[in-house]
């Protein structure tokens, strides 16, 4: 079978060209002795957008409270110093933080250790 696309030979098991990835039109003979073959490599996988944890979501909205509760707070107690500018910025961080720490738990363990043989000097 060929890709009308790219004129590529495909003769394994698959609906689209593996290399312009364009659908394959298939007839019914075709289809039938498609169905005897293998899969020669695997299925593209669909893209994904970031899933959303109930943790990110109650993680965001303590630290959306937080930032509130502080802003609100410098505004009455202290309109001179800005003090909440301090605790924004670090909610900010703790938020991105923990949010990268879950997608990239391994990163932040991997012990890099020197071959046998070699010496520091």
């Amino acid at each position: 079978m060929k890709c009308l696309h790219c004129n590529v030979e495909v003769t394994c098991k698959t609906y689209e060209c593996p290399l312009c990835h364009a659908p394959l039109a298939y007839s019914e003979a075709d289809h039938k002795e498609m169905q005897k073959l293998e899969r020669a490599f695997p299925q593209r996988m669909k893209k994904r957008g970031p899933a959303v944890s109930p943790f990110s979501l109650i993680s965001l909205i303590l630290l959306a409270n937080i930032f509130i509760i502080s802003v609100t707070l410098n505004a009455v107690l202290t309109p001179k110093l800005y003090w909440s500018l301090i605790v924004v910025a670090s909610v900010i961080y703790i938020y991105f933080f923990i949010s990268r720490a879950r997608i990239y738990p391994v990163a932040a363990t991997k012990i890099i250790v020197a071959p046998e043989g070699r010496s520091k000097r």
